[in-house]
């Protein structure tokens, strides 16, 4: 035949074929002659292999059924189950409908691919299985394959099938586009099961049954798992499984009144393109993209939705809902933590999977819009979790009734850009809880990401909380982890725990209670190996309603690391609020903060301030100001002029604790309400530039008292050179901005926090107040204060001035350094040095209790120095320790000291001298006591004998020897040592005086047997000697020595008895002098 022959004979079959399809219907579901089935031109098929009555066999060389036609099972109504085979080696395409009586279950089974049209349904009153599996098989061996013969009498093909055999590769694919719908009845079950499963806008629903989508890619056995007429599937774990794919707003659907459950197992499973799968609580005409109303009976409970991946799982720009819908009645999820451990999460969303990503707007939802609460979302991955622009929701809705049911997120790491996962109420019932547990980093970037477990405006319930279990956490861009109550209901508890670092860069953490709120805020509970916050950062549990803050609490192994305007830890109570706060308790191995970064337990409500507790091993630095807003890098508590409860304390326990340029501890009061203390506890401190701790009393109330511990020594050096310039540049921006009367007010308020300029220690009251100053207790080894700096317990108003106590070594004031409790008009206060070895004052430093600034009166403070051995400063300096007073008494001075040097006792306080004075300019003088106790410098020394020894008589001229004689020299003796000489050269040599420990001579002396056996014991030599003592040891006896010999070389020996000696040469006596005639 010719080429052209050739062609033109396929083209003329293929049109032949295409017109004969279009005519003969029959031509596309055809018998294959094995089971008898028979296919009439309208489609009716009766006919086949009935095994038990119950299960009927078909078997077809191909199945497709034309648009708009109907593929007839005419079975017997006592049929349980039908089962269809496709023999003939080509994909099934149903175009039309598939129908069968009664309420037969369906089987259609061809490994070479099934495809759904655009119109393709099912009007079948059981359940549906669409595979292309290569066999069934049945309990007991039985088995329905491509190949296989059936039995009528087989009893092991009269009962529910147990498996799905897949022995080729590739499986045939499965496709669904049919967006008719393929529908089941309710309760009933519809099953896909390939190969590759793709949803192109295809629509599959089993309202309140059960729909499993999942194939193999790889030779393996799914078992089908019955009770009763309900089916699963269970998919093995060491076969590779097939991907599923449902896009193109596709829909899968369950939704009814008692809920059902929707299945997906694969390789990969794909959700997008507007896609919906839905569960749920609602009315059989609820569907997912159209939430019907209707009440699903009380105990309804929803089913769950399962997305079971041994890959990805991607939904994208789709909807995965597992609601209770508007009007529904029902109980999806009562306790999450009971329904994990008895598998029985209902109506919930769950997730296994390598990695999970939801993107591109996607949502997974299961909230209460109904009369029941929700269930929960449950994503558990290997790998990693990416919500990105898209939600997860497990909230109880405005119009809801029920609980909330929560987020669990379990995985190796959770990155969230621009998502929201949350578990809130907005309507009558409690929030969930939202936990993340995670190996490695959790992320959460963006201004529209946040975990939420809230309760809403309207909402009446409880906030559960938000916990983070990771390697590490993120928060950047606006990200935000919020448990808070804006309704009538307590706020959650935020928890993070991390073995890494906690990062936060403009991003927010909150459990507070809002204005319209009525309950008590949570807490923020962390621990972490570093935290780190900047750029506007903030973690607050303050109160705006009715209710107490919550606690903040870090716990960290590492630093602690706060920097920039605007990041802030707070526990307030605000204006409008009714109730206390807790305050911050930070421990760590350090903590660091600058730039105006902010730490701040305030009250302006109703209720009392909180404590800020600091333990840090290490140090605590606080460096600087806001470069843009000017006000300082601190610890803030204070009681406010709105406020009626006093204010809070400031702890800090560590090594060393630095405040420089501008930064502060601040304590202050603006009613009358007494200020906070502040206590500090560390081996050093240091206040360097304007560093500063401060209590101050603006009203009518008190100062704080400031508690001072540093067991080396306490620094105070120098001034904020930039504060006036910082206070012009606030002053004039607050102007511009709220106007002449109430801008320079706030400015103000910005600065109250910090005295002007000097570094130092204040417990003061402010110009205008009524209030006492506070007081100030300083212990440590070393105290220096230079270049402007100052400890004050001063009074600028009308009140007295506190008491300062100092317990130290050393006090160092040099450079206009100060200690001062003075006032303006009041009582000046009290300052009191004790035990003070050694005070130096120079160059223009005070100090000063002085009283009254005209014309106001006051009497001056009292200054006691006691103990003191030496206070020292240098001529004409103008050094001066004052208790001075304008229209009031003097004060009065006591000094006890050894010695006091350039500092005299004086009438008046002059310009150049180093003056000490309690004078008045109208009133009494004070008193100054000084008392140098001049001890004697012989006290305690030996009087010598008054009749001194001639050196002389010290010489005795004896014993010279024949040729000294002979020439006339005198004998010398000469001995050296401690022992000294005699006063008589006649007299005893006393020898030197040593006394030895008692020594016992191994040899000589035996110990007894309780010290040999006690050889180890603790027995000091001393009570061994006595024990030795009491022994019966014998010692040698010794002989007085009678005389002695030379020995061969020299040596002389002492004898027993006296040797007799024969004189050879001439013998001379002794006598007082050996030079007599």
């Amino acid at each position: 035949m010719g080429l052209v022959n050739y062609a033109f004979s396929i083209a003329l079959g293929v049109g032949s074929a295409i017109a004969f399809s279009g005519n003969c219907a029959w031509a596309q579901v055809t018998s294959d002659g094995t089971l008898g089935t028979l296919v009439d031109p309208n489609l009716a098929i009766t006919g086949g292999t009935t095994v038990g009555g119950t299960n009927l066999f078909h078997s077809f060389s191909s199945f497709s059924v034309p648009d708009g036609a109907v593929a007839d099972f005419q079975n017997a109504t006592n049929i349980v189950n039908i089962f269809s085979r496709v023999t003939g080696g080509v994909q099934s395409d149903i175009l039309g409908t598939i129908q069968a009586q009664g309420n037969a279950n369906f089987f259609l089974l061809n490994p070479s691919g099934i495809s759904f049209g655009p119109n393709a349904q099912l009007r079948i009153g059981g359940s549906f299985v669409g595979t292309t599996a290569n066999g069934i098989g049945f309990p007991g061996g039985g088995e329905f394959s491509l190949t296989s013969a059936v039995d009528p009498n087989n009893q092991l093909l009269t009962v529910n099938p147990a498996a799905l055999f897949f022995n080729q590769t590739p499986t045939g694919a499965i496709t669904n586009q049919s967006t008719a719908g393929l529908e089941v009845g309710t309760g009933q079950n519809l099953f896909l099961v390939g190969g590759n499963i793709n949803f192109d806008g295809g629509v599959v629903r089993a309202p309140g049954g059960r729909i499993e989508l999942g194939g193999l890619a790889a030779p393996g056995e799914i078992a089908i798992l019955s009770n009763g007429n309900n089916f699963g599937l269970s998919f093995p774990d060491d076969v590779a499984r097939a991907d599923v794919l449902i896009d193109n707003n596709a829909i899968v659907d369950v939704v009814a009144n008692n809920g059902g459950d929707i299945f997906i197992s694969a390789g990969n499973i794909t959700v997008s393109g507007g896609s919906n799968i839905c569960a749920g609580i609602g009315t059989n005409a609820s569907s997912c993209d159209t939430p019907g109303f209707g009440n699903g009976g009380v105990g309804a409970e929803a089913g769950n939705i399962l997305f079971d991946a041994t890959g990805k799982v991607s939904i994208r720009q789709s909807r995965i809902e597992n609601n209770v819908n508007p009007g529904a009645t029902g109980n999806s999820l009562r306790n999450i933590f009971e329904a994990i451990d008895n598998e029985e999460l209902f109506g919930s969303i769950i997730f296994g999977a390598e990695s999970v990503e939801l993107t591109d707007g996607a949502q997974v939802s299961t909230s209460t819009f109904g009369n029941g609460s929700a269930g929960f979302v449950f994503i558990q991955a290997d790998g990693e979790v990416l919500v990105d622009n898209s939600r997860i929701l497990s909230n109880v809705e405005s119009i809801g009734v029920g609980d909330a049911g929560g987020v669990l997120i379990l995985a190796n790491s959770l990155s969230v850009f621009d998502g929201i996962l949350t578990a809130s109420t907005f309507g009558q019932g409690n929030a969930g809880l939202v936990a993340v547990e995670t190996t490695g980093p959790v992320i959460l970037a963006g201004q529209n990401t946040g975990l939420f477990s809230a309760v809403g405006t309207e909402a009446q319930g409880n906030a559960f909380g938000i916990l983070i279990e990771a390697g590490s956490v993120s928060m950047t861009d606006g990200a935000t982890l919020n448990s808070s109550s804006l309704g009538q209901g307590n706020a959650g508890i935020v928890s993070i725990e991390t073995t890494g670092s906690l990062f936060l860069a403009n991003s927010f953490i909150l459990s507070g209670v809002s204005t319209t709120g009525v309950g008590d805020a949570g807490g923020v509970l962390i621990e972490a190996g570093s935290v780190s916050m900047t750029d506007g950062a903030t973690i607050t549990t303050q109160t705006f309603g009715r209710g107490d803050g919550g606690i903040i609490f870090l716990d960290v192994a590492g630093a602690v690391s706060l920097t920039g305007s605007g990041t802030l830890i707070t526990s307030n109570v605000e204006s409008s609020a009714t109730g206390s706060t807790i305050g911050i308790r930070i421990n760590a191995r350090s903590l660091f903060m600058d730039g105006g970064a902010e730490l701040q337990a305030l009250t302006r409500g109703d209720g009392n301030a909180g404590v800020i507790l600091i333990n840090a091993t290490d140090f605590v630095e606080l460096s600087g100001v806001s470069p843009t807003e000017g006000f300082s890098t601190g610890l803030f508590t204070s009681t406010e002029d709105t406020a009626t409860g006093p204010g809070g304390f400031i702890i800090i326990n560590t090594d060393t604790l630095r405040l420089s340029d501008g930064a502060v501890l601040s304590a202050r009061t603006r009613n009358a309400f007494q200020g906070g203390d502040i206590l500090v506890n560390v081996n050093n401190l240091e206040l360097i530039n304007g560093g500063q701790i401060l209590t101050t009393a603006f009203e009518n109330g008190r100062a704080g008292r400031i508690i001072v511990i540093a067991r080396d020594r306490v620094t105070l050096s120098g001034r904020d050179a930039t504060f006036e310039e910082r206070f012009l540049q606030t002053l004039t921006r607050n102007i511009a901005q709220f106007g002449p009367i109430q801008g320079p007010s706030i400015a103000r308020q910005i600065f109250d926090n910090v005295a002007p300029g000097s570094s130092g220690i204040f417990a003061n009251a402010s110009a205008g107040s009524t209030a006492e100053g506070g007081g100030i207790v300083v212990f440590t080894t070393g105290l220096l204060i230079e270049d402007g700096a100052t400890i004050s317990v001063n009074n600028q108003g009308s009140g007295p001035a506190g008491d300062l106590f100092i317990i130290a070594r050393d006090v160092f004031l040099r450079n206009e350094g100060t200690i001062t409790a003075e006032t303006a008009s009041g009582q000046g206060g009290n300052i009191i040095l004790e035990g003070v070895e050694l005070i130096l004052i120079f160059l223009n430093s005070q100090i000063s209790t002085r009283s009254g600034q005209p014309p106001n009166g006051g009497d001056g403070g009292d200054i006691d120095i006691l103990d003191t051995r030496f206070i020292i400063s240098s001529a004409g300096n103008d050094s001066n320790i004052r208790a001075n007073a304008f229209d009031g008494d003097g004060g009065s001075i006591l000094i006890s000291a050894s010695r006091i040097f350039d500092l005299a006792n004086s009438d008046d306080d002059f310009l150049i001298s180093n003056d000490i004075t309690a004078s008045s300019r109208f009133g009494r003088q004070g008193v100054v006591a000084i008392n140098e106790l001049n001890p004697d410098p012989t006290s305690g020394l030996t009087k010598l004998p008054i009749n001194l020894v001639d050196p002389t008589t010290l010489v005795t001229e004896t014993c010279p020897t024949r040729s000294s004689l002979a020439q006339g020299e005198k004998s010398q003796f000469i001995i050296t040592g401690q022992g000294g000489l005699p006063p008589d050269p006649n007299a005893a040599f006393p020898g030197e005086a040593v006394v030895n420990d008692w020594e016992i001579p191994s040899e000589s002396v035996q110990k007894p047997d309780f010290l040999r056996e006690n050889a180890d014991s603790s027995l000091s030599s001393s009570e061994e000697t006595r024990l030795l003592s009491n022994t019966t040891a014998q010692a040698p006896n010794l002989i007085e020595a009678q005389g002695w010999i030379y020995g061969e070389n020299g040596e002389i020996i002492f004898t027993a008895k006296a040797a007799n000696v024969t004189p050879t040469t001439l013998v001379l006596n002794s006598s007082s002098t050996c030079n007599e005639n």
